[in-house]
């Protein structure tokens, strides 16, 4: 798995989390939309978050 670290202002982060809203799922899904790819794309990415998730979740 490979991870990249991207700086979010805080007043949209903060508005995100607000809202209920998770900024990496957002984010996979906003890129996706603009970028027009293929469903195969998202699919190979959600599962990498959801390692992310599991192992924040057992540390």
């Amino acid at each position: 798995m490979c991870a990249m670290v991207i700086e979010v202002p805080r007043e949209l982060y903060e508005e995100t989390m607000a809202r209920g809203l998770d900024v990496e799922e957002l984010l996979i899904t906003v890129l996706t939309k603009a970028l027009n790819l293929i469903p195969e794309v998202t699919v190979r990415a959600r599962p990498e978050l959801a390692v992310k998730y599991l192992n924040e979740g057992r540390g």
